[in-house]
């Protein structure tokens, strides 16, 4: 078996695309076939030609439904393959919507005629009694969970070497947290240790460099966050929290989060009150003995809490004039003060609803494919679940698993064709098609806290709240719950917002925020936004910890004598520093031998070389030797009947373009 490294190698974090070469068979397919997203030039990366005969691949192994890994998969199929997508079930039904969801956008490479071109193979229809999946002649597979997200998998290739015996190697994916004995992360159950000892393993590296602070690996910790930014800026401050959120698992997990908290946290009568007047640097001052609409509703519903005897002689004090901004003051010589009327707003505390609003057609129809697969059991064992988060039904306070199943279908399960609200006792989680901002008046007696498409800010419905922020003076927090690529508009966004509080010259040109283009960095400055960053509370890779746990420990043997088989290992998927780090320390623990740790042979840091990897002789083939002299003549050959149709279109008559080469010359 032979391996080559087409993507997320040299440095690259993205891309993910991994071709093999079965010589026995005269095999080709590929693990993995993904988008490069916000490296470098990206757009000219994915728009180039692939580095390989689509037509020689026979079968693709998917680990999961990310567009990095799976986001070329069109393209493959525009380029002459016609095979089968190996994966899990929710993974093809991920996968086929996050690209159909690509397909729709103007500069889109692919359209959604080629996304229904795509052959995806569910592997739960092919298990019988063995998890092995036979996919070619002496070729098999099997996937085994990683709890990065619903359906991802690594993936085991077996294979028969020419000296007849059963080789394997290991695909990681990308690894997620969850472990036994700790899964803090919502809504997934543990990840899958490689079993026994195969001859190789390909592991990421996105956090091969971070080991994860403990509150970041901790379910109290995250649920004590959101209290805390939850009291201390919708409650107290009556700000607005906007969470640009992905719409692929990251938003159901807040959403989850965020019912956990109204409920163990802000159900009592204490607990949902918050003061009448806000603390913020909004709240109206009394200038002049005047004040505004929004200062004098809050005196109202001050003065409602009072004995009806007292609320006469305060209402007595305050007389309106003409004047649209400033149209209340206080009678000439009247018996209250100011200062009196300042206490009285600053003391009085209500009760303060908070709503929670989903703005995210396309994490609805998510919602609906995580709700079905985390209801999936176990074919084999009908009383486990496959994906499902054990601990998930008592951290919702629930006694069966009817009863989650039943609020899974309410909060995940609904598709976007309708509005509809659950309510937490005063609270409530609204599912709206075309969600606003509130308005102030909304604001001084209903928080908000609104989810919204677009993690990165660089497209989705995030947009049009960001553009209308941009020149409100109302308080706005951005929460930050994901990965932001370094030059997209929600990174650059923060970038300015915390220059600012720092008190640092704002670096910054100037950005297009929805409809508002040109809007320079300065003003930017001034939007009346903070930022919170609970980003390390959710990400979905395993730290460095984790990725030595993967590589080294040993998840089980079989039965009888088996040799100790040192392993190769591969590092992909990560920028230079994490894989180089994560080389250094996978050789360091190799060197302690711990007990139940596997032997290693060599740590191997693939390059952009495009050179093969013989797994059999376990070295690098030269670059001259990597294609024989029949393969060479063989894509020569290809090559030709390429141009030679390309010669042909020339020659005959323009003809009116459809909607496919549309696509392709706009990508060109």
């Amino acid at each position: 078996m032979k391996i080559k490294f087409v993507g997320a190698v040299g440095g690259s974090v993205t891309g993910s695309c991994t071709l093999f070469h079965y010589p026995r068979t005269r095999t080709q397919f590929l693990v993995d076939c993904g988008a490069v997203q916000g490296e470098g030039n990206f757009e000219s990366a994915n728009g180039s030609a692939l580095p390989f005969d689509a037509s020689d691949i026979s079968f693709v192994l998917l680990t999961h439904a990310h567009l990095d890994h799976c986001g070329l998969l069109p393209k493959l199929y525009q380029q002459g393959f016609k095979g089968e997508v190996f994966c899990t079930e929710a993974t093809a039904k991920l996968a086929k919507l996050s690209l159909m969801d690509g397909a729709k956008y103007p500069n889109s490479a692919f359209s959604k005629d080629d996304v229904d071109r795509i052959r995806f193979q569910p592997i739960e229809a092919r298990l019988g009694k063995s998890m092995w999946i036979g996919v070619g002649q002496d070729l098999s597979c099997t996937f085994k969970r990683t709890a990065h997200i619903v359906g991802s998998s690594s993936i085991t290739i077996q294979w028969q070497s020419d000296d007849g015996e059963r080789r394997y190697l290991v695909m990681s994916g990308d690894l997620g947290n969850n472990v036994k004995g700790n899964l803090y992360q919502s809504l997934l159950a543990h990840r899958k240790g490689v079993f026994a000892y195969p001859d190789a393993i390909v592991v990421e590296s996105t956090y091969g460099n971070r080991v994860r602070e403990p509150a970041h690996q901790s379910f109290d910790a995250r649920i004590e966050a959101w209290r805390h930014l939850i009291q201390s800026e919708v409650m107290d401050k009556k700000a607005i929290l906007v969470v640009p959120a992905f719409a692929l698992q990251r938003t159901q997990e807040v959403l989850l989060d965020l019912f956990i908290v109204l409920k163990r946290h802000f159900l009592s009568d204490e607990n949902v009150l918050a003061p009448c007047g806000p603390h913020n640097r909004f709240a109206d001052a009394f200038g002049g003995g005047v004040w505004t609409h929004s200062t004098q509703n809050s005196i109202r519903r001050a003065i409602s809490t009072l004995p009806s005897d007292e609320q006469e002689g305060w209402l007595s004090a305050i007389a309106e004039k003409d004047d649209s901004a400033t149209p209340f003051r206080l009678v000439p010589s009247s018996h209250k003060t100011l200062e009196e009327f300042g206490n009285l707003v600053r003391q009085t505390r209500l009760p303060y609803p908070v709503d929670i609003v989903l703005d995210s057609p396309l994490a609805r129809e998510m919602g609906v494919i995580l709700r079905q697969e985390l209801e999936r059991r176990h074919a084999h064992k009908p009383d486990e679940y496959v994906h499902r988060n054990p601990e998930l039904r008592s951290r919702l306070g629930l006694d069966t698993d009817v009863e989650l199943d039943n609020l899974l279908a309410t909060l995940l399960g609904l598709p976007e064709s309708s509005d509809h609200r659950i309510d937490i006792g005063p609270h409530t989680i609204q599912f709206r098609k075309d969600a606003k901002l509130p308005r102030p008046s909304h604001s001084a007696e209903r928080g908000t806290i609104l989810i919204t498409g677009g993690g990165m800010c660089n497209g989705g419905p995030v947009i049009k709240h960001l553009a209308k922020m941009v020149d409100q003076k109302r308080e706005v927090v951005l929460v930050q719950v994901g990965y932001m690529a370094h030059d997209s508009l929600g990174a650059r966004l923060i970038r300015v917002l915390q220059q600012r509080e720092r008190g640092e010259t704002v670096a910054e040109g100037r950005m297009d925020i929805g409809e508002r283009t040109g809007v320079d960095a300065v003003h930017t400055a001034d939007m009346h936004m903070r930022v919170s960053n609970l980003s390390p509370y959710y990400s979905g890779h395993a730290d460095q910890n984790g990725l030595l746990d993967f590589v080294h420990v040993v998840d089980g043997v079989p039965t009888g004598d088996i040799e100790a088989r040192p392993a190769i290992i591969f590092v992909n998927h990560g920028t230079p520093g994490s894989r180089a780090d994560l080389k250094n320390e996978i050789e360091e623990r190799a060197q302690e031998a711990r007990e139940g740790d596997r032997p290693i042979r060599t740590v191997e840091l693939p390059e952009r070389d495009a050179r093969w990897y013989d797994l059999q002789a376990s070295e690098w083939e030269n670059a001259d030797q990597s294609q024989t002299v029949e393969q060479l003549l063989q894509a020569l050959l290809k090559e030709q009947i390429k141009t030679n149709g390309l010669l042909r279109q020339l020659l005959k008559p323009e003809a009116k373009p459809t909607a496919s080469n549309a696509t392709t010359r706009y990508r060109k």
